[in-house]
């Protein structure tokens, strides 16, 4: 699972970014180049929810604390930002439980 971490200070570098975070198990750690965010891959939900419970709003720095949160995981409404367990994979209509009916016009 994938770790946002935004608020980064400028001229920090990913081997700072990867100091703080790898000892919580963070793995891939990679530093958005101007933007001042990075995103760091974790095993286990423990060793990512542990990581955003001790590092959001940490100081690095001057300016305001690190955001850390787990990060979007692709189209909007599927986000598991904000610190929120992920949700329950939802079965694809396709493959749903109950059968699709469909109706077709009988020739005369």
């Amino acid at each position: 699972m994938e770790v946002f971490i935004g608020r980064v200070p400028p001229g920090t570098g990913v081997q700072g970014v990867g100091d703080l975070f790898a000892p919580y198990g963070a793995t891939n750690i990679r530093l958005l180049e101007g933007k001042n965010c990075a995103f760091a891959h974790f095993e286990s939900w423990p060793e990512a929810e542990r990581c955003i419970a001790e590092l959001n709003g940490y100081q690095l720095g001057s300016g305001p604390g690190l955001n850390v949160k787990l990060a979007d995981s692709g189209p909007k409404g599927n986000s598991m930002a904000g610190g929120g367990r992920p949700s329950q994979p939802q079965p694809i209509p396709a493959f749903a439980k109950e059968p699709v009916h469909h109706t077709h016009a009988r020739e005369e």
